[in-house]
């Protein structure tokens, strides 16, 4: 069954980064004007936690290890989203995730052959994570989003941050290899869901409302992240 790239039916649900214990990675993002939700997402069951910057089509989040024990036994028993450490830095693994959502939760299932659904304890009761294999940690991970989880537009509210920033119009990201790619990868890359390139190093490129004001945010070393809008 091939897919029809014209009627392509995934949009980007939020992007993740891993990062130190309770994220002060996130102070940089206040420092340049971005709001985050001040309420940290406990993944019970998963042994990790995260904290998000909510954008009128996405949003943003920053994870981090809560529990290693919680998380050890979660990946024992055969638990997707295996934890990023700091020596990403060193190896060139990616520090990225990528969740996606169907534009509308009746479109018709890409023949992908995805992982089984998870539902873990923290989701919304009529929620579920459908993991993507990843034959590459170089790669960033893709999921794809259901239920009421992935369409959480109608419970976002009206987020403004004082850098005027709206919506996502662009994603980039920099990986150390392009070799053995998961399957989704390149639909999204021919579709410019999200592109990716090679590079030295890790590096995630936001680029909100097509560049209007002509603004970017560097936010390297503490964030493998640039920021332009």
């Amino acid at each position: 069954m091939s897919i029809n790239h014209d009627l392509f039916p995934l949009v980007v649900d939020h992007v993740y980064i891993w990062v130190s214990k309770r994220a002060p990675e996130m102070q940089v993002l206040r420092d340049m004007g971005l709001y985050p939700k001040e309420t940290i997402n406990v993944h019970t069951g998963q042994g990790s936690a995260s904290q998000v910057v909510f954008f009128k089509n996405m949003y943003l989040e920053l994870v981090w290890i809560e529990d290693e024990s919680e998380l050890a036994a979660h990946l024992a028993g055969g638990g997707a989203a295996a934890p990023v450490r700091e020596t990403w830095k060193q190896t060139g693994v990616s520090p990225f995730g990528v969740g996606l959502h169907y534009r509308t939760p009746d479109a018709e299932p890409l023949p992908l052959g995805t992982l089984l659904h998870h539902a873990m304890e923290w989701m919304p009761e009529d929620s579920s994570i459908e993991g993507i294999p990843q034959p590459s940690p170089f790669t960033p991970s893709f999921f794809i989003l259901h239920g009421t989880l992935a369409y959480w537009e109608s419970r976002m509210g009206e987020e403004e941050h004082p850098v005027g920033i709206e919506y996502l119009t662009d994603l980039q990201i920099t990986v150390t290899s392009l070799e053995n790619p998961d399957v989704l990868t390149p639909y999204l890359a021919e579709r410019h869901t999200i592109r990716l390139k090679h590079g030295a190093y890790p590096l995630m490129e936001l680029t909100f409302d097509h560049h209007r004001q002509g603004k970017m945010f560097d936010l390297r070393p503490t964030l493998p992240l640039i920021i332009t809008c």
